[in-house]
């Protein structure tokens, strides 16, 4: 015997609640861009678009991509180009930097400059065990 699940009222309402909530921010972050907008104007919006899910937990965020997506098509941006940008602004999102509260730190590590002359690795690792001789 086979049972149909239907959701419950819950579900259609936490549904609902998650589109209301997503349109919202897709109204505040992107209501302001024309038919057809320049590629920078869209960068823009999803930036503040992106800055706006910050306190969202995952399934908000990706409701709220959705619909931005849904939005910058209806604008007249390319199906694949929204996808693109919208999943762009939510990876740029993640790598904003941590408040001083959080445990770790980024680092930034500059290309060193090459040794000027060949260096003899073992030369280097006789010195670093103390076995080599000065010059």
């Amino acid at each position: 015997m086979r049972r149909t699940i239907r959701p419950t009222r819950t579900q259609d309402l936490l549904r609902e609640l998650l589109q209301v909530r997503a349109h919202g921010i897709v109204t505040e972050a992107l209501g302001f861009l024309v038919h057809e907008p320049s590629r920078d104007a869209v960068c823009a919006s999803l930036r503040n678009f992106a800055a706006r899910l910050q306190p969202l937990d995952p399934l908000q965020r990706k409701a709220a991509a959705l619909e931005a997506e849904d939005r910058l098509k209806q604008l007249g941006v390319a199906a694949s180009e929204a996808h693109q940008l919208v999943e762009a602004s939510l990876h740029q999102q993640g790598r904003q930097p941590r408040p001083d509260n959080r445990q770790g730190r980024e680092i930034s590590v500059l290309d060193p400059e090459p040794w000027p002359e060949p260096v003899s690795l073992a030369d280097v690792l006789d010195e670093a065990v103390g076995g080599g001789s000065r010059r």
